[in-house]
């Protein structure tokens, strides 16, 4: 067996696959189909081929996603889990032999391959004047998807090219059919092969009494410019005839039903399956719940500048990845959104650090900044001028100067008083 990437593989039919050109594509057929896959050597010189066959089974869900909110989160913390169903109204209607009971008026459109199909027929258009397919009224008022794959001609007759303009449209209009409204131009050049095609139904179309309609815009008469459509379903949200089973159970508060909550400790998967009672067919899902632990912040201790000074704060997590920080107040603070600012506080503060891991884990710590205020004295005199063999009293009042040995407190005055007489004179009075 030669390494992978030597070979050349091509599979069909493609429409159901997303990518017929891969060693494993996954398949996603509307009913049993058998897949070729032609795998050949980069140089051509080899080419071979085989064939499996997929079983599909009647089942009325289209669609099975689970959810979560939020997807990340801190341990101890909780985490809703859901599940969005999309059921088939009607069934799948693989167009083999004749329309389905979700059709309405269909003009010159008949069951053929005449332009291929995904498998067995398809609903091809020919002949002159309108095209067009038409369903009945359907209640989608819960939302949902309208799927089918298309074709439109690019070669010659039976499926002849269709010409630029003569595009094909889906429609929608909830009054009967007195109005349209275009959901999606599907582009001639876009389609030369069987595309599937999804077009969730938009909010103005979602009601209990909707019908949809392809339409070609124009074309050139019989044997010209034709188109085909297969697999047609339109599905909507709904739970309904479905029972629910999530694992692992642990952390979850009832595993049984379609929205437990989950509080888990570490990172992991929780799987959804859920069972078509109807039909007996099981259908899975899983989410991710990404779970980050709780850390500690490494805060220098309180500290204290001297007027005018400043102070690097820095705020490290001991675990953790993608940090945001949040400093409060912002008070002489050069960021609040910074692990390490700069702090030049004109006044004693205390600032409260708020560090968030990217995971949502939250800490808090704080640290308080002492400005010591600048030593300042003044000295005044109580008498003066005074004459020669007098005294005065002398005072200095001094204010501030805490010092960095000083602890936080109110400031402090003092006074310090002086007797201004001549040492001969103090002499005499001894």
């Amino acid at each position: 067996m030669q390494p992978p990437g030597t070979y050349a593989y091509s599979w069909s039919p493609a429409a159901d696959l997303n990518d017929p050109f891969i060693q494993n594509p996954v398949a996603a057929p509307a009913h049993t189909t058998w897949y070729v896959v032609q795998v050949s050597t980069l140089n051509g010189c080899a080419v071979t081929q085989d064939s499996v066959l997929v079983t599909v089974v009647a089942g009325d869900v289209v669609e099975l996603l689970a959810t979560v909110d939020p997807p990340v989160l801190c341990a101890g913390d909780a985490a809703q889990l859901g599940v969005q169903a999309q059921q088939v109204l009607q069934g799948i209607d693989v167009l083999d032999v004749t329309p389905g009971s979700i059709w309405g008026p269909i003009t010159n459109g008949t069951i053929s391959n005449a332009c291929g199909s995904v498998a067995g027929n398809a609903l091809y258009f020919d002949g002159a004047g309108f095209r067009r397919a038409e369903t009945i009224d359907l209640d989608v008022s819960t939302g949902g998807t309208v799927r089918f794959a298309i074709k439109i001609g690019s070669g010659s007759a039976p499926c002849e090219d269709v010409d630029p303009g003569e595009d094909v449209v889906l429609e929608y209009s909830t009054n009967g059919g007195g109005a349209w409204t275009i959901m999606n131009t599907l582009l001639e050049y876009v389609y030369p092969n069987f595309t599937v095609v999804e077009q969730a139904i938009p909010g103005p179309a979602q009601t209990i009494s909707t019908r949809f309609r392809w339409r070609q815009l124009a074309n050139g008469g019989a044997g010209e410019d034709n188109w085909s459509l297969d697999d047609v379903a339109i599905a909507v949200t709904d739970l309904g005839g479905l029972s629910f089973l999530w694992t692992p159970p642990n952390d979850l508060n009832d595993p049984a039903i379609a929205t437990p909550i989950a509080t888990p400790t570490i990172s992991g998967w929780y799987t959804v399956t859920a069972d078509d009672v109807q039909f007996g067919c099981t259908y899975r899902d899983s989410v991710f719940i990404q779970v980050g632990q709780a850390f500690d912040i490494l805060l220098a201790e309180d500290t204290s500048i001297c007027g005018g000074g400043s102070v690097v704060l820095n705020a490290q997590p001991t675990s953790g990845t993608g940090h945001t920080w949040f400093w409060t107040p912002p008070n002489g603070l050069n960021a609040t959104f910074l692990q390490a600012p700069i702090a030049s506080p004109t006044v004693t503060t205390t600032y409260i650090v708020t560090v968030t891991s990217g995971e949502g884990c939250v800490q808090t710590d704080t640290i308080i900044v002492a400005v010591d205020v600048p030593l300042a004295v003044a000295a005044i005199v109580s008498n003066e001028p005074i004459c020669q063999g007098s005294s005065t009293q002398l005072t200095a009042i001094a204010n501030g100067g805490q010092g960095v040995t000083s602890t936080v407190g109110p400031q402090r005055t003092a006074w310090t008083t002086l007797s201004a007489m001549p040492p001969w004179l103090r002499h005499r009075a001894r």
